[in-house]
């Protein structure tokens, strides 16, 4: 399942753990075996705002197990 939940959009004061954590918990209980698939573009998009904390923040809410990332535009400017 391809969640794109913050991309290019500034998060403002949201707990963005929070938000990760209730998107894979909506999507698990439509299909316990899903797999999210996450473009890390959102991340790159505004450097300032997505600090590395705040990425590890999102990240965390979804098990690695059951986490794909895409870096997308990762021959230029790779993340991961």
């Amino acid at each position: 399942y391809s969640i794109d939940t913050f991309n290019e959009m500034n998060p403002g004061n949201s707990d963005v753990s929070a938000v990760s954590k209730l998107l894979f918990t909506s999507v698990l209980s439509a299909d316990p075996d899903a797999t999210i698939v996450m473009q890390m573009w959102c991340f790159a998009h505004n450097p300032l705002v997505w600090t590395k904390d705040m990425v590890v923040k999102v990240l965390d809410g979804i098990p690695a197990s059951r986490l794909i990332l895409l870096d997308l535009h990762g021959e230029k400017r790779p993340q991961w």
